[in-house]
């Protein structure tokens, strides 16, 4: 089983937003009157652990490319399977997409955490997506990796005969 990290962006500014929220607490504390401050508090405690929660589920749900299928995995929002011997090949290719999660455009599945992809799968035949209780075929699929070269590598390296 190998592992592939993939939004490492999305978890950077995720960090930042919580550590600056973290630092700004304080200061705008002391703008609130006292009968608001324990509402301000619990905002804060809320707010900090959504945007610390959110990092580490993208870092803790990697991709994982077994022998037989690859788990492509998007953050909370879910995770997508592809069987080995459906691709039929794999290459880095840096595209901006709208919105996260598991989408399809036309024949392409779209599993992404943030609002880039840089990894393309091709399939031999559609696989079928289920997305929002509607089945597509897809013959293409597009994820997210932190080091897309190094994806494509251990995907072909481990899925595709030589």
């Amino acid at each position: 089983m190998t592992t592939v990290r993939h939004s490492r962006d999305l978890r950077s500014m995720l960090v930042v937003f919580g550590v600056l929220e973290c630092v700004l607490a304080w200061p705008l504390d002391l703008i609130f009157p006292t009968p608001w401050k324990p509402v301000h508090l619990v905002a804060e405690v809320l707010l900090i652990c959504f945007f610390l929660g959110f990092a580490l589920t993208l870092a803790r749900r990697p991709h994982v490319i077994e022998e037989d299928h690859l788990l492509l995995r998007f953050g909370w929002r879910g995770s997508l399977t592809v069987p080995v011997k459906q691709i039929a090949g794999v290459r880095a290719e840096d595209r901006s997409v709208r919105g996260g999660g598991l989408r399809v455009d036309g024949e392409e599945a779209v599993c992404a955490s943030g609002s880039t992809t840089s990894v393309l799968l091709e399939l031999h035949s559609p696989l079928t997506v289920r997305v929002k209780q509607e089945e597509h075929q897809v013959s293409r699929i597009r994820l997210d990796a932190d080091e897309p070269r190094e994806a494509v590598r251990e995907i072909r390296r481990t899925t595709i005969p030589t």
